[in-house]
């Protein structure tokens, strides 16, 4: 028989909290359930009025905030985003540029060095040039 009266206060207790517990919305903000809209009442004392109205005071000023760095969230990943993308672009301009350098430069040595040391590639032939036979 003692266990029907605990077990009666067990249950009135689990089933109540849920009414007690804290959700938290999609912007991340906590909120209580029973408190969803809290109104002054008829009569109030003008120290109630007054926390009334700091609290939704504070309350927008919050909203407002958030507003506000969600905006500018959006708009530095973007920002960031579109550094990104100009700094590949530029990496693979610039390492194409430097190919292309490092080929010419290549060549112009390798020219340069046959005309200095006289020797030609395999298969490339020196010219003959003919002249008169009085000269």
């Amino acid at each position: 028989m003692k266990i029907w009266p605990l077990m009666l206060i067990t249950t009135i207790t689990l089933s109540n909290t849920a009414l007690f517990a804290k959700v938290v919305d999609q912007q991340g903000v906590r909120t209580i359930q029973s408190e969803e809209k809290t109104q002054l009442p008829d009569n109030p004392s003008l120290g109630r009025v007054l926390l009334y109205r700091t609290g939704k005071t504070i309350e927008r000023i919050g909203n407002a905030t958030q507003r506000g760095a969600n905006k500018a969230s959006n708009k530095i990943s973007q920002k960031w985003n579109n550094t990104q993308q100009y700094r590949t672009e530029a990496g693979q301009s610039i390492q194409q540029k430097t190919t292309e350098i490092k080929d010419v430069t290549s060549e112009k040595w390798q020219e340069t060095k046959e005309v200095v040391t006289g020797q030609r590639p395999a298969g490339t032939q020196v010219p003959i040039e003919q002249g008169s036979l009085s000269q």
